[in-house]
């Protein structure tokens, strides 16, 4: 490389700098509004979401709504956790960790009752009228 002048060559040579902390990514609190019919299905379901075991899973269904299932998700994570509680009946809400973290009793309970009663968060009939025999697909019957 001894053609290069020597800008030229700096600029080849540089070493990438480590980064001193990792970019700062949004985590988000799943929180359960209201529980479906079927216990064993919402079992199921915080124990997929938090990969914890069975007793741990039932103690944390039996608590009284609203209830933080889990905290510290990424967005993806939470929507498919919410995805997960539906499956089965239940309504739930994801809000940023800090954000929930820095809220007062009062305030919780009356963000908590206004989501549950907005039209997004009412009952509805879902019809599947097809499935891709696909891993997702089958993930999704699940």
């Amino acid at each position: 490389m001894n053609w290069l002048d020597t800008q030229t060559k700096e600029i080849l040579q540089k070493v990438d700098e480590p980064k001193l902390a990792p970019p700062k990514v949004a985590e988000f609190t799943l929180v359960l509004v209201r529980k479906g019919a079927d216990h064993a299905r919402l079992v199921r379901a915080i124990r997929r979401i938090n990969e914890c075991d069975e007793p741990e899973a039932v103690k944390l269904a039996a608590r009284r709504t609203p209830v933080r299932v889990n905290s510290g998700l990424s967005e993806g994570e939470a929507l498919w956790g919410q995805f997960e509680l539906i499956c089965c009946d239940a309504v739930s809400i994801f809000i940023r960790s800090e954000v929930l973290d820095q809220m007062d009793l009062a305030e919780f309970q009356s963000l908590v009752q206004k989501t549950s009663q907005s039209t997004e968060f009412q009952p509805t009939t879902v019809t599947v009228a097809e499935i891709p025999q696909t891993e997702s697909g089958l993930s999704f019957v699940d």
